[in-house]
């Protein structure tokens, strides 16, 4: 039986890497790829090419671990909705932000509070929202970059930043999505479905006592 299509396929996966934003995602997909035209490679005697994929195995491999073993060091910084900054932030991931918050209006998120989201000193990401009565913190946008999207800015400030959203006098966190891929991040957050007694389904995140 010929082999072809498993070189076939270790290309497209090879192919599809190079398209991905999230560097996780394109090393992870490289990966496999790389490790299909190895096999490929040894099945069909094409030895350079065993070579030369086990070594792209081997660095993906090294910079995954690395990536794992990385305690990145985050924080979150009150910004302004009158911040310049914030407007061009917004104003450059506007159409990438519509893919998961549809109703996202650049004027409206002038009327908000919240957070840029640091990783090194770096702004990966912005939370915006508004305290509502019952301690519930509404948010509207919380938006981390395609290049960012590795799931450790989202648990930092879920799971790691309790003790700021405290002493707003938030209880709970509070949102809603119409994307299906961000529902599902959201639930891995620790977000659970709620219907409200207007029939309204929201996204809530019970924020921990302090210990």
């Amino acid at each position: 039986m010929s082999v072809a299509w498993l070189g076939y396929l270790a290309s497209g996966l090879i192919a599809l890497s190079l398209t991905m934003t999230s560097i996780v995602r394109l090393r992870l997909i490289n990966l496999c790829g790389a490790s299909l035209f190895a096999v490929y490679g040894l099945l069909i005697g094409a030895y350079p090419v065993v070579v030369l994929n086990s070594l792209t195995i081997t660095l993906n491999t090294i910079f995954l671990l690395r990536l794992l073993k990385n305690k990145a060091k985050f924080r979150l910084l009150p910004v302004s909705s009158q911040s310049p900054y914030l407007h061009l932030f917004l104003e450059y991931y506007e159409k990438d932000i519509r893919n998961y918050f549809s109703a996202f209006r650049l004027k409206e998120m002038e009327k908000l509070s919240g957070y840029y989201v640091l990783r090194e000193l770096q702004i990966v990401g912005v939370m915006l929202g508004r305290l509502e009565e019952g301690g519930a913190f509404r948010i509207l946008l919380d938006y981390v970059p395609p290049s960012y999207q590795d799931y450790k800015a989202g648990h930092f400030i879920f799971h790691e930043s309790g003790a700021i959203f405290r002493e707003m006098g938030v209880k709970r966190l509070e949102t809603q999505t119409d994307n299906a891929a961000h529902a599902r991040y959201l639930e891995k957050m620790g977000f659970t479905s709620e219907i409200r007694e207007n029939g309204e389904r929201i996204l809530v995140c019970h924020l921990s006592p302090e210990k």
